[in-house]
């Protein structure tokens, strides 16, 4: 077998340092494939010690490429005619330009592809991928209000038993280190111009409204009033299963939460609607602005890759427990439908996302297997035992009362949109305290 070189696959006869340079190459244009163990004419040679190549191929490029680039190559031993070679697949990164860490993101540390060659990227074109990639971070931009108050914020950090100073203020972005606020600060604060709005429909269409809500103030607040609001409507269906009563709503608590969240912390806050929540007889809809970022497409993010538009926001939603590891929630949202006929569907524009959740008691979307569904008699079994041990993970609940795992989550769920309990974070361990 004979390889050809070509703007996706370069060769190189054995490892030498500069295998970095066309990895940030490939990364910074639209991805690629590098063998090595092949000649430039393209034999296959074969490699003394594959396990040493792969290790300095993978070392080099963790500690020789900033930003960080380990999440876009694969790399591996194969084996091509008897003889051992590494191959080394990059995918196009999200935060080009990538550059050789010792020589900085300058010329001579930024490289292309340039039909089969890898060739150092001049300074304007090194200019123009940072605008591309980076543009203007929403979040990081000063804010021209000056009288912010923070009344939900605080309350938010408060119930985490976490500070909320103006060292903290500075530390997460909400002032910057003149002790100005940036637009961070005005999404946090009780002045936030953005809204969630809301329309319930009568029947399948929007042709007649049913009600109208918009939520305004601190997206905190937001959330919560919001969040609240849409649990008031969604309806619950009990089924008698031997001797347990079953209830059934209509969507998930947990994926609705879930949906909200990924709208206030992705969105793109350079626009200046807010996010649209839409509920109809068979369906909720979940509407925000702004497509995908670059770099991500609809399956990966149902694989659970993730790339925040808003690092800043979504750092502060994290501590404070809102958010779990970045990329859990879609993947969450679908299997909290588990075998449902009807799942939900995602929709992406340049400027949208949009995510739908069929009504699961809505005559033709199909019944839940029961394994998806509130048991009443797990929810007061778990419960009890939070409030007679006062705190608990979920793990250990699942140990003590023999719930099973999904059983235990599903219950979780249901008592934190009661609000009879809450989540906290004590380390790295997600807590739950009876309120």
């Amino acid at each position: 077998m004979r390889y050809i070189e070509s703007d996706e696959l370069e060769l190189k006869r054995e490892y030498t340092d500069d295998i970095k340079k066309s990895v940030a190459a490939f990364a910074n244009t639209n991805g690629g494939r590098i063998l090595v163990g092949v000649s430039d004419d393209g034999k296959v040679l074969g490699l003394a010690d594959g396990d040493d190549t792969l290790l300095a191929v993978v070392s080099s490029c963790r500690n020789s490429i900033k930003p960080d680039i380990t999440m876009y190559i694969k790399a591996a031993k194969e084996n091509i005619d008897g003889k051992e070679i590494v191959a080394i697949d990059v995918s196009k990164g999200a935060a080009y330009p990538y550059y050789i860490a010792e020589k900085g993101l300058k010329l001579g540390g930024v490289f292309v592809r340039v039909g089969s060659s890898t060739v150092a990227a001049s300074d304007a074109h090194i200019r123009n991928m940072i605008k591309e990639a980076d543009g203007d971070s929403y979040c990081n931009v000063r804010c021209l209000e000056t009288d912010l108050t923070f009344e939900a914020a605080n309350g938010a950090f408060k119930n985490n038993n976490l500070p909320f100073g103006e060292a903290q203020k500075v530390t997460l972005g909400v002032m910057n280190k003149e002790k100005q606020y940036t637009n961070l600060g005005l999404l946090l604060s009780d002045q936030c111009r953005h809204t969630i709005k809301l329309a319930v429909f009568e029947g399948t269409t929007k042709t007649v409204f049913r009600d109208r809500k918009e939520f305004g103030g601190s997206i905190f607040k937001q959330f919560e009033d919001a969040y609240s609001y849409i649990m008031i409507l969604n309806k619950v269906h009990a089924e008698i299963v031997g001797a347990k009563r079953i209830d059934y709503y209509d969507y998930p608590p947990t994926a609705l939460r879930e949906a909200l969240l990924n709208a206030l912390v992705h969105r793109d806050y350079s626009f200046s609607g807010g996010v649209f929540v839409n509920i109809y007889d068979d369906r909720l809809e979940v509407l925000s602005l702004g497509g995908l970022v670059r770099g991500l497409d609809v399956e990966a993010i149902r694989q659970g890759f993730s790339q925040s538009r808003n690092e800043r926001l979504a750092n502060v939603f994290y501590k404070l427990g809102m958010v779990e590891a970045y990329g859990t929630g879609i993947p969450r949202i679908m299997e909290l439908y588990g075998d449902n006929a009807k799942k939900p569907e995602i929709a992406v524009t340049p400027g949208s996302f949009l995510i739908e959740f069929p009504n699961r008691n809505y005559e033709g979307n199909g019944k839940k297997e029961k394994e998806y569904a509130v048991s009443r008699e797990a929810v007061g079994v778990v419960y009890a035992y939070i409030t007679r041990k006062g705190s608990a993970t979920r793990q250990e609940i699942i140990e003590a009362t023999g719930i099973k795992p999904t059983q235990a989550f599903l219950a979780l769920s249901d008592l934190e949109a009661q609000a009879k309990i809450k989540a906290t974070k004590i380390g790295k361990k997600k807590v739950y305290l009876a309120i």
